[in-house]
This record gives structure tokens, sequence and C-alpha cells, in this order.
């Protein structure tokens, strides 16, 4: 056959040849024993396995999108907050976002829902007692607790992962409420404080606080975790300013959650001693 004659063959070939049909087309099975409708799991870069049935799964494999949420940059990407909506503090133990909504899946859900395991995370701010729930986001990326079941399972692997499942996707959250203590942030010389964040790598934070008016002092609920780790960043009235929360000039009244092993850096007449790494009642933002 010559090199005309063969390219000639290839053109007429119909294109469906080539084109990938659905596992539950029935005749595409033939005599294979294959038994459909099966199961499609997805293993994610850091863990997370989502298990869909095998015939939805081919209908929608190019238009569902799934992340992970694992960094403080992830966070804000996906504009969630580690607070509940009553204002609480939360410990992730891993959060997990699956859309519907794009392309051809066009918002739909599933009739067969997805089996979604993400991989617990652990911290040293948690209490061993805590117990962890489910929540899922709302419009103002702060989470509410689901009642759908859910459960601790341990993977082939040896692994623990949190395991539920959902129809129509959304914003998920493994979590556990935290350890916290109040603390109060005042604005020095007129200024007016309208919005401040305290965000973390490690343990994952991202929570805002706002006064709802404009005044000077804002309330908050942060984490028992090392003030190093903790960033407080205002961008408001005659303030940007983005510092470590040790960094702030603070009144020096100890909460609860202090650290007793931290270095001595201030004593008050020799007296009392005030150590590093402490958690204040009290910050000053100039």
């Amino acid at each position: 056959m010559t090199k005309k004659t063969l390219l000639a063959f290839l053109f007429l070939i119909p294109c469906s040849v080539f084109a990938q049909k659905s596992p539950c087309d029935s005749s595409q099975r033939g005599n294979t024993g294959i038994s459909v409708p099966a199961d499609t799991t997805i293993t994610l870069s850091n863990g997370t396995q989502l298990t869909f049935n095998r015939c939805e799964f081919f209908d929608i494999r190019n238009c569902v999108e799934y992340k992970e949420i694992r960094t403080l940059k992830d966070l804000q990407a996906n504009g969630l907050s580690t607070l509940d909506n009553s204002g609480n503090v939360l410990l992730s133990c891993g959060m997990f976002v699956l859309d519907f909504s794009s392309g051809i899946c066009g918002g739909r859900c599933l009739n067969n829902p997805v089996k979604i395991r993400i991989p617990m995370l652990f911290s040293s701010c948690a209490s061993s007692n805590q117990t962890n729930r489910l929540f899922a986001a709302d419009g103002l990326g702060k989470w509410k607790p689901l009642n759908s079941p859910y459960k601790e399972v341990i993977g082939s692997d040896g692994k623990r992962y949190f395991e539920f499942y959902s129809t129509c996707g959304g914003k998920f959250n493994c979590d556990m409420d935290l350890f916290y203590t109040k603390v109060k942030f005042k604005a020095k010389g007129g200024k007016k404080l309208d919005n401040l964040n305290v965000s973390s790598n490690c343990p994952l934070l991202n929570m805002d606080f706002t006064t709802g008016r404009r005044k000077n002092i804002i309330y908050a609920k942060i984490p028992c975790a090392d003030p190093d780790s903790l960033i407080v960043t205002v961008s408001d009235e005659g303030i940007n300013m983005s510092k470590p929360l040790s960094r702030l000039f603070s009144k020096f009244t100890r909460s609860k959650c202090a650290q007793k092993s931290a270095r001595v850096v201030r004593r008050s007449l020799g007296l009392i001693r005030f150590r590093e790494r402490n958690i204040y009642r009290k910050y000053i933002i100039e």
C-alpha cells in the first residue's frame, strides 16, 4: 500500500472510532463481565480521596473542580476564615472544595453522592478530648455545623481519614473548637479601626474581626498559639500595618494560656516577670 493510499484510508475511518465512549454504554461492554455502574476513586496530591459513581463521573469529568485547602494562601484565595458563624475560633483538620458550577456541570447535583475522605491533620493546639465535626462554609466564608453523617475511618494505608458524602458539592471543613482567649486591640492617636485580620500558617488560621461601626477598639477571640506565628494586619483609616502579634505593644496583662517557660523580657519592680511569647489581654496599634 502506498503512502497516499494509507492516508486516504485513515481519513475515511469515522471519527467516532476514536471518540471515548461511556463505560456505562451497554453496547461497549460486550462479554467482558464488567459490572457497571462501579466506582471511580481519585486521590489528590495531599491525600484527599474522592469516590464517584463510575457512570456519573464520566459525564462530569471535564467540569468538576476540586481543591484541597492546606495553606493560608489557599484560605484567602477561596474567601475562607477559620471562624464559625458565631465567631468562635476553629482548628481545621482538613478543608476541601468540590464545585459543580462550571462548564456543562452547570451547578448540577449528583444522583449518586460522592464519598469524600479528607486525611486528618493535627496540631499541638488541639486538646485530646476534642471531637471533630463537619462544617460547611456560608456566603461570608465562615463555617456552620452540618448535620450530615460523618465518621473517622482508617484507610488501607493505615492513615486516619474524615469520611462523609456530598451530592451537590460545597466548601467543607473537618474542624474542632479551639481553645482561645479574649483580646482587645486599641488604636491610638485618634485613629479608627473597622477591620482587623489575624492569620497564621501554623496552625492554619485566617480570622477577620470588625467593630460594626467606626470605633478605636476591636474585641477578638484568638487561639492559644505562639504569638510569633500570629500575624496581625490592619489596612484602615490612617493605619497600614502587618506584623507578628508579639511585636505589638501590650499592656502586659497575661491571658490564661500564657507560656510559663518562655524567656523573660521585662520585670516589674523586680517582682513580676513578663515573658516572651505570652498572649496578652490588650494590644496597642499606633
